[in-house]
């Protein structure tokens, strides 16, 4: 098994830490499992300090508040694969976020690889290692940990360490860096990891045939069903599915004894059946998402096609990493473009391929055809 040291003690967690704040990077992953609450339980945090040394630090016994402290404080880049998990497993345990970040998963998808590149596929294409998979599904919260265990746990940060220098080399050499830099920097925003009412509308849809009272009534039931399941530290799903949330939204029972028939636990109506009821009679109004105008179907073809040329100029996959579907559609209806277009590597692309000027020769062509 690969060299490294397993920390369970606070006093090897001090000396860990002075170590990390010797570092110029370090890899950082974490393990966990999500099984009967809302909040996932950390169960080991992996990291490889640049001189090599790898700690296994063991979040079921140690208090790690030291760790996230030092993290915040320390200058060293923090260096994730798909670093967006395993941030809000950070804000959650510790109420703040580390900074700067480096996501290896961002760098792959600036050097082409493809928006959502896995970790076994990057480093397998950039350092010619096939990973194992066979712990994907293990139990981290058993202890003691399997020889197999630690080892999967160890690459994750072994070989992140080892790809995170050749694909800094890549971006300098291709003058990419400074493209992913706010990307980069936006990860350690904490309103990314808070759960609000535009997250919570993509968990549950409401039914196209929804009229506004129910979609009203939709986004005060997610809210209620969040602060609950926070509060109760319970999966959502626990407190009322969502074919329940769907159900009581469109219907607006009146009384308690129709909440069980629409999939509420005998425990939930007791405790909260009144107030819902209430809340359904008089849903608070929560502002609603906005939705996008139709465009002409050809002028966003051509759009898309323009994009799609500068994404294969510059080597990238896929065209939605510069602008999507979306982005698209707000520039051809408005004639201007969404913020994240205005700023950053893609506004550059954009604008060495005078991508405004197209935007107006279509825009000009359908008024000419109306």
């Amino acid at each position: 098994m690969t060299e490294h040291r397993y920390i369970c003690q606070a006093e090897a967690l001090q000396q860990a830490i002075q170590d990390f704040e010797q570092s110029q990077y370090l890899a950082l992953d974490t393990e966990f499992v999500r099984r009967n609450t809302y909040k996932p339980i950390l169960c080991l945090v992996q990291v490889m300090t640049d001189s090599g040394v790898i700690y296994l630090m063991d979040a079921l016994v140690l208090d790690l508040s030291p760790f996230w402290a030092c993290l915040q404080r320390i200058s060293a880049v923090k260096v994730f694969h798909d670093s967006r998990q395993d941030l809000e497993i950070f804000w959650q345990e510790s109420g703040g976020l580390p900074s700067p970040i480096f996501d290896t998963q961002l760098a792959a998808l600036v050097l082409g690889m493809g928006e959502s590149c896995g970790f076994a596929r990057l480093i397998e294409s950039e350092l010619g290692v096939v990973l194992a998979k066979d712990q994907t599904a293990t139990d981290w919260s058993q202890r003691p940990l399997s020889v197999e265990q630690l080892q999967y746990a160890i690459d994750d940060v072994l070989y992140l360490a080892k790809v995170y220098p050749q694909l800094l080399s890549k971006l300098t050499i291709l003058n990419r860096l400074h493209w992913i830099a706010e990307d980069n920097q936006a990860l350690s925003c904490e309103q990314l990891y808070q759960a609000d009412i535009v997250s919570l509308r993509k968990k549950v849809k409401a039914p196209p045939y929804f009229k506004s009272v129910q979609k009203h009534r939709l986004d005060a039931l997610l809210l209620w069903r969040e602060s609950i399941a926070i509060a109760q530290n319970k999966p959502r799903q626990w407190i009322v599915d969502n074919g329940g949330l769907i159900a009581l939204a469109e219907h607006a029972p009146k009384h308690l004894d129709q909440l069980s028939a629409m999939g509420l636990s005998a425990q939930v109506i007791r405790k909260h059946g009144q107030a819902l009821l209430t809340m359904l009679a008089h849903p608070p109004m929560v502002p609603q998402a906005e939705v996008l105008p139709s465009v002409d179907i050809e002028q966003f073809k051509k759009l898309k096609a323009h994009v799609e040329q500068i994404a294969t100029e510059f080597g990238l996959r896929q065209s939605a990493v510069l602008a999507g579907k979306d982005d698209l559609t707000y520039w051809l209806h408005f004639g201007k473009r969404p913020s994240r277009l205005l700023q950053g590597w893609r506004c550059a692309l954009l604008n060495q391929s005078n991508s405004d000027q197209v935007v107006r020769e279509l825009r000009h062509h359908a008024e000419v055809l109306l």
